[in-house]
């Protein structure tokens, strides 16, 4: 997504961007957006799925078999490695060059804190039994080569 300075209400956040980028990008570690025809984007600063071709639809596959697929390490990697800004959609990113996604504040921050109550709460509610990823210092990415 690329921000309008003139029509942004926040700025100061994309006044003066950065024109290098190595910290990792928090979505691809924490989070997929899927729409109700079963197509997954990247993040969600990709509102229009311009990314869905990259990845499994959910209705031939599963959630996990998605999170955990090639496109989605690939991406991970990337951004492990500080080459974020080298892939697409990722390098034209207004809102994780300015920062807006960092890895003090966002969902990782949420699971670690009360995981275990969010299963316990889709258990009791839900009878569902959930799987939260909760990576720890030294998480690497896995991919289907080292399994």
């Amino acid at each position: 997504t690329n921000i309008d300075l003139g029509h942004a209400m926040d700025k100061h956040l994309y006044a003066e961007l950065p024109t290098e980028k190595k910290e990792p990008c928090v979505w691809p570690f924490e989070r997929m957006n899927v729409d109700t025809l079963g197509r997954v984007a990247l993040c969600g600063q990709d509102v229009s799925f311009r990314t869905a071709d990259k990845f499994p639809n959910l209705w031939d596959h599963t959630v996990k078999e998605v999170w955990q697929g090639e496109m989605f390490n690939w991406y991970r990697q990337m951004h492990l490695d500080g080459r974020g800004a080298e892939a697409w959609p990722c390098r034209n990113c207004s809102a994780w060059f300015a920062g807006v996604r960092d890895w003090e504040h966002g969902w990782l921050k949420v699971l670690k804190t009360s995981g275990d109550r969010m299963k316990q709460v889709l258990g009791e509610d839900l009878g569902a039994e959930v799987e939260i990823y909760q990576p720890d210092n030294d998480a690497q990415v896995v991919t289907s080569s080292d399994s």
